[in-house]
């Protein structure tokens, strides 16, 4: 033995679930893939996209927020 802990093929699941959610795979297709329900699947691993808010923030912010118009330009 090398000295290396025993991986059980769970863990190599979530790694895989975990490193593509954080790379931006899109949650239902990464549900997919490991046979979960989307709710099991965020629910289990919705801790590993923290990004994910950041940009969803960021959208409605991007969205809502009013174009500004200058009445007086200067020429």
């Amino acid at each position: 033995m090398v000295g290396l802990t025993d991986i059980r093929f769970h863990d190599c699941r979530h790694t895989a679930a975990t490193l593509m959610l954080s790379h931006g795979i899109p949650p239902v297709l990464v549900a997919g893939m490991l046979g979960h329900s989307i709710s099991i699947l965020l629910n289990t691993y919705a801790h590993f996209i923290p990004t994910m808010q950041d940009q969803a923030a960021k959208l409605m912010d991007d969205v809502l927020t009013p174009i500004p118009i200058d009445f007086n330009p200067k020429t």
